[in-house]
């Protein structure tokens, strides 16, 4: 029975690999497609500046039409609510895939986790069924968390630079918003990209105030907060924008380079916090390889769920302590 279940879980992850590297495939070729129409070599990104990004609704730019059914599924999926929720943590994520895409995706680490588990622990297919289960969910939130933890530090990280720029060009004469614009045209990404919604906002009709408090909700940032507040209160109240700027930019330089101190001290803990969970599991599947049954009286007695339940337990307070004690707000 269980040699039936992995042998079907083997199946089914090939189909799913399959269907997503074709609905992949089929992104990429209407990517190419639309690239070749307009005439744009490389990456999207070095191919518009803020006032070319309209050329994309263009609608003399015919796009083939997506005929695989699974492929109709997944459009269905990304206008749902569910669908544009995971769009968000996604973008937030600097992750350039639908959510449909992502969605394949976390089937694939579930039915994965699902086989490893059969030939690790060889327990039946309900242990390895929880086990594939809890990786679904777990290792995608881990990721999403990473890589949006990522992005907003790198965001954080140029806001000095951002905050010299626009001094220097409000010392040039230009305006808030052309400063911004400046912002945009001028630094990286992820800044380009927050700083150019900013402006398209405000081309559209949006206040200032109203779209730096929306960029301010999507980069959750201490940083970012203290450049909003100034940029606001010399805004309504008056005063010396210029050198208010160039003094920000010397405080966010100087909180930075004391994060990075604290970061550093800090790593080793944070970095004990999860290899312990890992190496704890390892060291589980690794004694019931050399030791065929190891935990049978683990998984298949009431004691044994009741020392399951403590280990998991003290294992998520372990976790959660650590990540605590070593988080240090400056």
């Amino acid at each position: 029975m269980a040699d039936t279940w992995l042998y079907a879980s083997v199946a089914a992850t090939a189909l799913a690999a399959t269907s997503w590297m074709r609905h992949a495939n089929e992104a990429r070729q209407q990517s190419r497609h639309i690239k070749k129409r307009m005439g744009v070599k490389g990456r999207w990104d070095d191919a518009f500046d803020i006032e070319d990004e309209e050329l994309l609704l263009d609608p003399t730019i015919e796009v083939p039409e997506r005929r695989s059914m699974v492929l109709v599924i997944g459009d269905i999926y990304d206008a749902s609510p569910s669908g544009l929720v995971l769009r968000a943590r996604l973008k937030n994520a600097d992750l350039f895939l639908k959510p449909s895409e992502a969605l394949a995706l976390i089937v694939i680490t579930g039915l994965v986790s699902y086989i490893l588990a059969e030939l690790l622990f060889t327990q039946g297919p309900v242990i390895s069924a929880i086990i594939a289960l809890v990786s679904a969910v777990v290792v995608p939130w881990l990721l999403l968390r990473s890589r949006r933890d990522r992005r907003l530090q790198n965001f954080t990280s140029q806001l000095p630079i951002a905050a010299e720029l626009m001094s220097n060009a409000l010392r040039a004469g230009l305006s808030l918003q052309g400063a911004i614009e400046l912002v945009a045209r001028e630094i990286g990404d992820p800044a380009r990209e927050e700083f150019g919604l900013v402006v398209r906002e405000v081309r559209l009709g949006g206040s200032l105030t109203d779209t730096l408090e929306a960029l301010e909700q999507r980069m959750p940032s201490t940083d970012l907060e203290v450049m909003v507040t100034a940029l606001l209160v010399q805004r309504v109240a008056g005063g010396n924008l210029i050198k208010s700027m160039g003094a920000l930019s010397q405080t966010l330089i100087e909180r930075q380079r004391t994060t990075e101190e604290i970061k550093t001290m800090m790593a080793e803990p944070k970095f004990t916090s999860y290899l312990m969970p890992v190496l704890s599991i390892l060291a589980l599947a690794t004694l019931n390889r050399a030791v065929p049954h190891f935990l049978d009286v683990l998984f298949h007695t009431v004691p044994g769920w009741i020392v399951l339940a403590f280990f998991v337990g003290m294992q998520v307070l372990a976790f959660m302590l650590i990540q605590r004690f070593s988080r240090i707000n400056v």
